[in-house]
């Protein structure tokens, strides 16, 4: 009974976008799994974060999605100059994606442990735009990412 529990809560492997990312001057970035890639153990997720325009973006990844630190999320970013921005993901670690303008790609492994299995995370891309904004950095939609079979 134990294995069908954790099988059931494991099994679905997603990675679903959610909220709205802020205009830059290739449009609104999006991030997005490349086609037929999930988060599943013991494989790597390919993603590509779209309409940055140097190719390289930051993508940050936590564990909330309603908050960060005393952030109440999503939490407005115009206060910093991102105007018409939000912060959707508590980025407790960032990483960089980088490719070819206006795509930036990121992988994430995941490791072939039980363990992780169920895991939610949740993230949010972040491209240099000096042109969009006064702080001079655009985000993406967020995405939430369930690791499972």
């Amino acid at each position: 009974m134990m294995v069908n529990a954790l099988l059931a809560v494991a099994s679905g492997a997603t990675f679903g976008p959610y909220g709205a990312g802020c205009a830059g001057t290739l449009g609104v970035p999006g991030w997005a799994a490349v086609a037929g890639s999930r988060p599943v153990i013991g494989t790597t997720l390919n993603t590509n974060v779209s309409n940055v325009p140097f190719g390289i973006a930051l993508v940050g990844l936590g564990f909330s999605n309603t908050q960060s630190g005393a952030l109440p999320l999503p939490f407005d970013l115009t206060v910093i100059g991102m105007t018409g921005c939000s912060l959707l993901a508590d980025p407790l670690v960032l990483d960089v994606a980088a490719g070819v303008a206006p795509n930036a790609a990121w992988s994430f492994a995941i490791p072939n442990s039980a363990a992780v299995l169920g895991i939610v995370l949740f993230g949010q891309g972040f491209s240099v735009d000096p042109s969009a904004n006064p702080f001079g950095i655009t985000a993406s939609n967020g995405a939430r990412i369930k690791i499972g079979l």
